[in-house]
Formats: C-alpha cells, structure tokens, sequence
C-alpha cells in the first residue's frame, strides 16, 4: 500500500480522532466517549444541541430508524480523492469496500462483518477480528456526555464512520461553535435539514462546517469544511438507498474463521 494510501485510511475523512483503521491494528480501536479537557471546549452544551428537533428525534436514533443501507461516498480534501461503497443491515452486518484513490480504482480493500466475526483483505491478505461491541454507559456522572449508539456496523475502514452514526456529531462539533438550522431542501431525491456550525472553537478543522441531515434517519448525507470561504473536505453520498433488500451473500467472509 503506498503512502498516500495509509493516510487515507488514517483520516478517511472527518478528522474527529473516533475513526478505526483495521488496515494498522488488527483488532478494533475501541472509542471511548468523547468530552471536552474542561467546560469550555463546548461552547453549546448537550441539551441546547438536543434541543434541536432533527438531532433529538433523528440524529441520536440514527441505528433505529432503517433496517439497511447501501451506499456510495465520496471524499474530497487536501489528500485528493477517495471512495467508500457501503452495504449495512442492522444491527451487526457489513460490507465496505474503500478506495484511497479514485485514479486507482483496483487498490481496493474491502471489509466484511457477517454478525459473528470480520474480516479485511487488502491485497493477499486477510485479517480477521470480532465486531465493535455496543458502548457501555460512561463511569462517570458527567451529564454532558452523549453515549454513541454505534453497534456491528461500525465501519473499521472507509472514514464515513460519523455520517451513519451521527451521534458522534452531537457530541462533538454540534457543540463546538455557533450551530444555526439553515432550512431544507432535497438531495439525492431525500428531505434534508442544513445545520451550519460556526466559529468552531478547534481551529485545526476550520471555521465552520455545514450537514445535510436525511429527515427520516437521521444520517448525515453530506458535510462540508470550510476555512472561511475556503473547502477544505466534503464527504457525500453520491447515491444512497434505505430499507431494500440486501443479498445476504454480500456479508460472506472471504475464509472460514480457524
């Protein structure tokens, strides 16, 4: 795998420091709930986001609102360009094939969750690791933390990790600027609520970042990264579709688990 390649599947996209890489660790990176050093890295606090129709009723549930979804996402930022080809069935299959470079289409690697065990190949080898366990309630009484819902289908390459299991957001930039609700409009043939969040208080991610969240699931189906006027990474679905039948072939592991 070349340079650029690793690095893709470093960041894969949003960089939030929550996103697994199986292609560097054999087994998953377990994620702990993310909070603020202090106070005042937040400048919203959890019940002003959660105050938010689209996040309370949608984005905190995301898990729960769809039985499937097969997708395809594109990544653009300083890295260049890359893909991530999704196939979900809640609560705990996968598959996803990840494409660090769209010049490159055939350096593909491909991950698997069959709801028992998951696999990755990358070229002519096969890792083999068991699905993300379901977080645990935090041991602290800190009011503020939000627990992320992810469960099985917590992708261990790909970087889209925060677009389906949004709560992420809600827990961190949701919470770290101005969030103001744009409107509504239509993509990808779906209703989508816009919420931009400005002057984040992390100056490493930009000045601000706007979401396109899907009205019926919750999944964020877009984001942009702006340094003021300046893009600095968009990650969208270019196609997306819910609750159809997937073939359960899709979830079969490339070898039998020893």
């Amino acid at each position: 795998m070349n340079k650029k390649s690793v690095l893709f599947v470093i960041t894969g996209g949003i960089v939030l420091g929550i996103t697994a890489s199986f292609i560097l660790k054999p087994t998953f990176f377990m994620p702990e709930s993310v909070k603020a050093e202090n106070a005042s890295n937040f400048v919203n606090s959890k019940d002003q986001v959660n105050d938010i129709p689209i996040i309370k009723n949608k984005v905190l549930k995301a898990n729960d609102n769809y039985a499937s979804l097969q997708g395809s996402v594109t990544t653009i930022n300083e890295f260049g360009q890359s893909k991530t080809n999704i196939w979900l069935h809640q609560p705990d299959k996968f598959r996803v094939e990840f494409i660090a470079d769209v010049n490159k289409p055939s350096e593909v690697i491909i991950a698997v969750n069959d709801g028992n065990d998951v696999q990755i190949k990358n070229n002519d080898s096969i890792q083999n690791s068991k699905p993300m366990k379901p977080m645990p309630a935090p041991k602290t009484t800190e009011e503020n933390v939000v627990v992320p819902h992810y469960n099985g289908t917590f992708l261990p390459i790909g970087g889209v990790n925060e677009l389906i299991h949004p709560e992420l957001f809600a827990q961190t930039i949701f919470r770290q600027g101005q969030i103001n609700i744009i409107g509504e409009e239509t993509y990808l043939d779906r209703k989508v609520t816009i919420i931009k969040i400005d002057q984040l208080v992390n100056p490493k991610i930009g000045t601000s970042q706007d979401f396109w969240i899907d009205n019926l699931t919750g999944v964020v189906l877009k984001t942009v990264r702006y340094e003021n006027d300046k893009i600095l990474e968009t990650i969208q679905f270019d196609q997306v579709e819910f609750n159809n039948n997937i073939n359960e072939s899709k979830f079969d592991l490339f070898q039998k688990v020893k």
